[in-house]
């Protein structure tokens, strides 16, 4: 306008970048000192400030319940291969590279779902270390390979009992034998309340004898693990 130039070019078409480009232009910081600054910090430093600050979600609060548990796992598994390694150099070799010793160490299964379940840990780590400012780019936003075959994933509705006869058919087996009563209260309590095991079991496990949820003394606690045991 005016002789004026009135506009520059950021040099790329992603909104993300070019605000980025925007605030190193204003801010006199070169590509040069935001490429070595990237370059000093590792993953191991990533996962453990998103340890250290209890393992936020994505608004901001700290996860509980089993899926605490599971980022707690999946943390110290990356971080046995991950620790030193840089953010800046995160890339699609290295996620074969880490599927590949992942299957050599898995104690479960194959090793695939595993993968991408600590694949999805880790991109909660780097987008909270984004949200801190120890990175400027999350380098788990390109799209990642998928390791487990969802034709191959099985789920527990496909096995469930589609009505209520069914259901009671099942708990019958359970009932038919003193020793698996308990079983059977506890399956149908399930059931019919969408808990896991894990979450029934918790409601009382401070029960005492002969209180609602308790064992009599000389029952074994090794009922509600799921092993049959003769009541007194």
């Amino acid at each position: 306008m005016r002789g004026r130039r009135t506009w520059r070019s950021l040099g790329t078409k992603n909104l993300k970048h070019a605000r980025e480009e925007l605030y190193r232009r204003r801010s006199g910081v070169s590509v040069t000192e935001l490429d070595k600054a990237k370059a000093r910090v590792t993953v191991g430093e990533i996962i453990r400030l998103y340890q250290k600050d209890g393992y936020p979600d994505r608004q901001k609060q700290p996860r509980t319940g089993r899926t605490l548990q599971m980022e707690t796992r999946n943390c110290s598994v990356l971080l046995k291969f991950w620790d030193k390694f840089p953010v800046s150099e995160i890339s699609l070799v290295e996620f074969d590279r880490y599927h590949a010793w992942r299957k050599k160490n898995a104690t479960k299964g194959r090793g695939d779902r595993a993968v991408d379940m600590e694949f999805n840990t880790l991109s909660n780590a780097t987008l909270w270390g984004l949200r801190c400012n120890l990175i400027q780019q999350n380098p788990m936003n390109f799209r990642r390979p998928r390791y487990c075959c969802a034709k191959n994933v099985r789920h527990c509705r496909e096995f469930m009992p589609h009505d209520t006869e069914a259901l009671h058919e099942i708990a019958s087996l359970l009932f038919a034998d003193i020793r698996a009563e308990t079983l059977g209260w506890q399956m149908m309590f399930e059931a019919f309340t969408g808990l896991r095991t894990c979450e029934a079991l918790g409601m009382r496990t401070d029960a005492q004898p002969y209180e609602p949820g308790g064992l009599p003394p000389m029952a074994s606690r090794s009922v509600c693990a799921g092993q049959k045991i003769r009541n007194p």
